[in-house]
């Protein structure tokens, strides 16, 4: 009966309507992949093949258009990176939001998201899940970033439910993520993140060096998708429906996964005793 329900509710959910829909581009040049760590040379010249593939994007008309993760600055004055992109996205009415190795302020190295959008000053996002190892010397960032209902994530952020959950909280209806997979974990990776949409609420346009770029909605429907290539640029322009409102998980969190787990103990307990209960009463027969 369990299964039952959990088939009509899902066969109810997927047959929603969209409240609307909003153009993503998301794009991949993994012949430039690292290019930015190597010299200032390479990555003007990364940031160069980047604004080019975006100013072609931008003509697609998208509301969005999402770059990975740390293909930009190398940990060096970003500045000039910063600038180039900046003048590609220059009048047209789009979000881009590209993945920088940058220095702040401060002197403090982050692996941040800048976001370029019309009319507005540069905003930042720094990740704040960094890889043990991969990412010594870098700062975590100091909490999520939403812009009316878009939100902001990088790349191994998308694997801890308790801090995506916040976005759903906030009302967040399409999530915009640089990335940077390991090829072979691509997919694997890529489907991670579309339970996040599916635990909360919300479309995610995902771009991945060494990876996938990625659609999915608010169900966990792969809207569209490719796989990067170091032959090619590699890009993706779809229509995401969206759909406001939460989910029982955002409500609720991990209390019905608690729960669970209290009554599988309960009932391991009963179990329990009752074998103890059975066993002595079989021990006083046979002493009888």
């Amino acid at each position: 009966m369990p299964l039952v329900l959990v088939v009509i509710a899902g066969a109810l959910r997927l047959n929603q309507s969209y409240d609307s829909r909003t153009r993503v581009a998301l794009v991949g040049l993994d012949q430039y992949k690292g290019r930015a760590y190597r010299n200032e040379t390479e990555a003007l010249e990364t940031a160069r093949a980047f604004a080019g593939e975006v100013h072609k994007l931008a003509l697609e008309k998208p509301q969005f258009i999402v770059a990975p993760e740390k293909q930009f600055g190398g940990a060096r004055e970003a500045s000039a990176s910063s600038a180039l992109l900046a003048e590609a996205v220059a009048g047209q009415p789009v979000v881009l939001v590209a993945g920088f190795d940058e220095v702040i302020a401060d002197s403090t190295r982050v692996n941040s998201a800048q976001i370029f959008a019309p009319g507005k000053s540069l905003q930042r996002y720094v990740k704040r899940r960094l890889i043990p190892g991969l990412e010594l010397g870098l700062s975590r960032g100091p909490g999520p970033l939403v812009m009316d209902t878009q939100g902001v994530a990088i790349c191994k952020d998308m694997d801890f439910p308790a801090m995506m959950r916040g976005y759903g909280e906030r009302g967040v209806v399409v999530l915009l993520v640089p990335a940077w997979d390991f090829v072979r974990d691509g997919r694997l990776h890529s489907r991670m993140a579309v339970v996040r949409g599916v635990e909360n609420g919300f479309a995610i346009a995902r771009s991945a060096a060494g990876g996938r770029l990625t659609a999915s909605d608010r169900y966990g429907r792969v809207i569209a998708e490719a796989v990067t290539s170091e032959a090619a640029p590699v890009t993706v322009v779809t229509d995401l429906g969206l759909r406001a409102g939460g989910t029982w998980y955002v409500k609720l969190g991990d209390t019905f996964a608690w729960v669970c787990v209290g009554v599988l103990v309960l009932l391991i307990g009963w179990r329990t005793l009752r074998s103890r209960t059975s066993a002595g009463v079989h021990g006083l027969t046979s002493q009888r």
